[in-house]
């Protein structure tokens, strides 16, 4: 509301302007002189006064109205929280543009999606291609971290390819082994190694060790199966040696094996929030401990509007004691200064428009339950207003009340426009997929592009929505199978346990061939320990060197592609 300073100097033009013309309207019928002595009784300079007086106050109200802070006081803040590590794929690949407006950028807005929901959480960036290294250690400093994450494309890392396993070694050496806190891995790529041995590295080893250290892998897959071909910066697309279009494809398949060999989860990136509503809610914030990172004082500044608020009124009072207006000109004086104080969002003020700037101040700061109250008070005031009903469907819905959320945003819906009801309606789908009804959410989605034909977000939710009612009905029919099967299993053996009734001597033939398959089995056991055994010595080796993982670690390698 500074802007609205402006309304002084408006006010004072218009007086001095007044003034000019009804100066100039008496000026043809008499002298000065004359004037004086017709207006006897008239004092030019107390009209004067009640002008600036006038004016006065509206530049003091909205001095106020802009929220002045001075002098602060001590807040006791403890902060607890996961350590979470972000490894960002930019290889070449990630610019392909199966994503709008490609697979990197989305990358970069799902990264400043989950700064915006960290909850005390230390996050840190390691950043990978070819070779990998940690761009930014951990920090609560969200809006540092944002910084190095914007710095980040192809062009930065000095090595082309996707080194996956590097990545996670990177990450690895980024935490602090003397750190209570339980520690994660995001890793946001197309999960396809396209290095050399060592720059695509085996997998499954670097998701052991990543586990060996007590680390969880949370991956996030950007891209499509199908794949998309790879634009080239002075235009064209990466080709083969062959001379064929390279298509970088999605390899979910590895990264699913890495998410689930550490206790991890992965999801495909979609628009909205529900891949991070797997990864942070549920796998993060829902099955880690958040433990005690910090403890301190944090300076609270106080605001100081009533400083600026006491002369615009006493100004105002002054004003009003002046007996030069005309009895019906007083009240239009008044409402003018007073109008601010009807309509104004900040603390000294009431009414809808005050509750709903509070409200969004409070949701923008994350705290959602003060937000909700805010937005309720302001339906109050308006509660025919669709703006109001979708306001607090974004709190409940910021809240977990996704059953008040969807009837929130059906209220909004009913009587709002084309884009605040497509608006509604997709996030009416949202809150049907959290409640796990995603039937109802395909059909909010499908209604939102009826209204919203162009609206992207919709269609890959719609999609996304779709493979998942695919997925789980391959999952009931496969499991009714099994159910088949074990019914018939169990009747075979019933029927196997009658005919074998007094057959001791084939039983005891059989038990000792068993027993000769245990050997066997011992044997075989004994030699997959000793390979265990040489593996772990292989990996015991391998050292964490905390301090060392903002320099890259350049080694001998083949890269058969740099993308």
């Amino acid at each position: 509301l500074r802007w609205l300073i402006w309304r002084a100097p408006l006010a004072f033009l218009a007086f001095w302007l007044g003034a000019r013309r009804r100066g100039n309207a008496v000026a043809p019928f008499a002298s000065e002189t004359m004037i004086a002595r017709i207006t006897r009784g008239f004092d030019g300079k107390r009209r004067k006064l009640s002008a600036v007086l006038v004016c006065l106050s509206l530049l003091f109200l909205s001095i106020a109205l802009s929220g002045p802070l001075y002098g602060f006081k001590w807040r006791e803040v403890e902060r607890k929280g996961v350590d979470i590590i972000v490894a960002l794929d930019c290889s070449r690949s990630m610019l392909a543009e199966d994503i709008k407006p490609n697979r990197l950028a989305r990358a970069k807005r799902k990264v400043i999606d989950l700064l915006n929901r960290l909850e005390g959480d230390r996050i840190g960036l390691v950043a990978f291609a070819g070779t990998a290294f940690l761009q930014c250690p951990l920090t609560l400093d969200y809006a540092g971290m944002n910084v190095f994450l914007q710095s980040l494309s192809p062009d930065y890392l000095p090595v082309g390819g996707t080194a996956i396993a590097e990545a996670v070694d990177a990450a690895i050496d980024g935490f602090d082994p003397k750190s209570p806190a339980e520690r994660a891995v995001i890793l946001i790529t197309d999960g396809e190694p396209t290095g050399g041995e060592f720059a695509g590295g085996d997998l499954v080893e670097a998701a052991e060790r990543a586990k060996k250290a007590g680390i969880r892998l949370f991956i996030v897959g950007v891209g499509s199966a199908e794949g998309a071909p790879i634009p080239l910066p002075g235009g064209g697309f990466r080709k083969d040696d062959s001379g064929n279009i390279v298509l970088a494809r999605l390899n979910e398949d590895a990264l699913k094996q890495m998410a689930a060999l550490t206790g991890g989860a992965y999801a495909r990136s979609v628009s909205g929030d529900m891949d991070w509503d797997v990864i942070y809610n549920k796998g993060i914030r829902g099955g880690m401990e958040a433990r005690k990172l910090e403890s301190g004082k944090l300076r609270v500044w106080e605001d100081r509007f009533q400083w600026a608020l006491f002369p615009a009124m006493l100004a105002l009072l002054i004003e009003m004691t002046i007996p030069v207006l005309r009895r019906r000109r007083f009240p239009f004086i008044a409402l003018m200064a007073f109008i601010p104080l009807a309509i104004s969002p900040d603390a000294a003020l009431a009414g809808a428009g005050g509750d709903v700037r509070a409200g969004i101040e409070r949701y923008n700061a994350g705290d959602y339950k003060p937000a909700l109250e805010s937005f309720l008070k302001a339906q109050t005031d308006a509660p025919e207003t669709p703006e109001a009903a979708f306001d607090v469907g974004d709190a409940q819905y910021k809240n977990g009340d996704y059953e008040g959320a969807m009837k929130s945003w059906s209220a909004a819906a009913r009587g709002a426009k084309d884009d605040l009801k497509a608006r509604a309606v997709y996030n009416m789908g949202n809150a049907a997929y959290r409640l796990d009804k995603l039937e109802n959410a395909v059909k909010h989605y499908e209604e939102a592009l009826k209204i919203k034909k162009d609206d992207e977000d919709a269609r890959r939710n719609l999609e996304f929505v779709k493979r998942k009612i695919e997925q789980k009905k391959e999952e009931q029919k496969q499991h009714d199978r099994q159910d088949k099967q074990d019914g018939q299993d169990k009747k075979q053996d019933e029927q196997k346990q009658d005919k074998n009734e007094g057959k001791k001597d084939e039983k005891q033939q059989t038990a000792g061939k068993k027993g000769e398959k245990q050997q066997t089995g011992q044997q075989a056991g004994q030699k997959n320990d000793a390979g265990r055994k040489a593996a772990e010595n292989m990996l015991n080796r391998l050292h964490d060197k905390p301090g060392t993982a903002m320099v890259p670690a350049y080694r001998k390698r083949s890269v058969e592609k740099d993308w």
